[in-house]
């Protein structure tokens, strides 16, 4: 009987800062882990210390604090590295938005919520839940702009892929 191959090496990087989110009346931790792009056994597990009966279900009250999963778990693969300067979950950015057709395009504050395939992410325009809207990598500077410190994100970024290709070169063969 032949064993399986061990799972590739995950490496957790280091957040910059826990990331909280604070809940509004009768939100589920299940709508949550979806609004964020996370797993709901990770929000869960991650919450398990202070919430120890919450389920997928739950309803939650107003104001409610959840820590969301780490977003920067790396699985080491040829195709596992995001993109270089990627903004991550939770991230304040700057849309363009044209309020009304013909009106000049304003830029609007904007909250990265999920992360999706392609280099592409999902954020909420000004605070309005209703207001998702969706861009890329190759859209910024003309459709979204960064917020703070945009070398802060690009240096996080660098750093995992500096850890993945050293970890690469510790265990040649272990991912691919």
């Amino acid at each position: 009987m032949t064993r399986p191959a061990p799972p590739p090496p995950v490496l957790r990087l280091p957040s910059a800062t826990l990331q909280v989110c604070a809940t509004k009346e009768n939100d589920t931790p299940r709508g949550i882990a979806n609004r964020c792009g996370c797993k709901l056994d990770d929000l869960l597990r991650e919450n398990e210390e202070a919430w120890p009966d919450l389920q997928g279900s739950s309803r939650m009250l107003k104001d409610t604090q959840l820590v969301l999963p780490p977003v920067r778990d790396v699985v080491t693969g040829p195709d596992a590295l995001p993109p270089v300067g990627m903004p991550r979950l939770a991230d304040k950015i700057e849309v363009e938005v044209e309020e009304a057709p013909g009106d000049p395009a304003v830029w609007k504050k904007a909250e990265v919520r999920r992360m999706r395939a392609g280099a592409r992410f999902s954020v909420c325009v000004d605070g309005d839940e209703a207001f998702i809207e969706e861009y890329g990598m190759e859209d910024e500077g003309s459709e979204w702009r960064r917020v703070g410190a945009p070398a802060a994100s690009l240096a996080v970024s660098l750093a995992g892929r500096r850890l993945v290709m050293e970890r690469r070169a510790e265990h040649p063969g272990s991912s691919d």
